[in-house]
């Protein structure tokens, strides 16, 4: 994972109230937690199979696995964790198993700048940051083409609930691979919608108008 620190910067117009901009803030926060702690149970995944494969090559243990009929995969040994951590749909508590499984690091507001056009530019993980620039971007991109599509009311209602799942779906897509179950993947995505529907309304009324990654670590940037 690309641990670098990178700025997302968020363009905005028009007036925000305290509270408008407090909940876009922390829905954007609350996306980052929880693709933050998918990524990092995903590495020691990894991590363990990795492991795994350095051991077979260890002739006494390749031995013994051998005599019994060939080695065991790893799903079926042990997993990354003694427990599945179960992932809460709460953002305190997501802050909380964020911090247990990445110490010490949080999404950061370095830079708002309330004019219009305005900007608000956030620092975190490199790799976490770019994901969740890329469910934004799909967001604007796709309420933005709404008004040039001549559509009736219930069609463009189905359009824009397969939208919004397809986008969920994709951020929290390592759940199914670490081995969460269905009921477990719903949660997720129904939580990750949530926070959509807030980002939805200030991009519907135009006032989160861009999202992008700038280069460095340096918030004085062009955007």
């Amino acid at each position: 994972m690309d641990e670098t620190v990178r700025l997302m910067r968020l363009q905005i117009e028009g007036r925000w109230s305290a509270h408008e901009l407090g909940q876009v803030l922390l829905s954007v926060s609350d996306l980052y937690n929880l693709r933050l702690v998918l990524e990092v149970l995903k590495e020691d995944w990894h991590d363990l199979h990795e492991m795994w494969h350095e051991m077979l090559h260890f002739p006494p243990f390749r031995r013994r696995w051998m005599r019994r009929g060939g080695p065991i995969p790893p799903p079926f040994l042990f997993s990354a964790y003694p427990w599945t951590p179960g992932i809460p749909a709460d953002s305190a508590d997501l802050l909380r198993l964020a911090r247990v499984v990445y110490p010490n690091e949080v999404l950061e507001v370095r830079r708002i700048r309330y004019e219009s056009p305005g900007v608000t530019d956030i620092a975190g993980i490199g790799a976490i940051v770019g994901h969740i620039k890329d469910f934004i971007l799909r967001i604007i991109e796709y309420c933005s083409q709404r008004p040039q599509r001549n559509l009736d009311n219930a069609r463009r209602e189905a359009e824009v609930t397969a939208m919004r799942i397809e986008n969920a779906q994709k951020l929290v897509a390592l759940a199914s691979d670490l081995g969460y179950d269905r009921a477990e993947v719903r949660k997720l995505v129904g939580f990750v919608d949530t926070k959509q529907e807030v980002i939805i309304q200030v991009v519907d009324l135009a006032k989160l108008v861009g999202v992008s990654v700038l280069e460095g670590d340096d918030s004085s940037s062009a955007g």
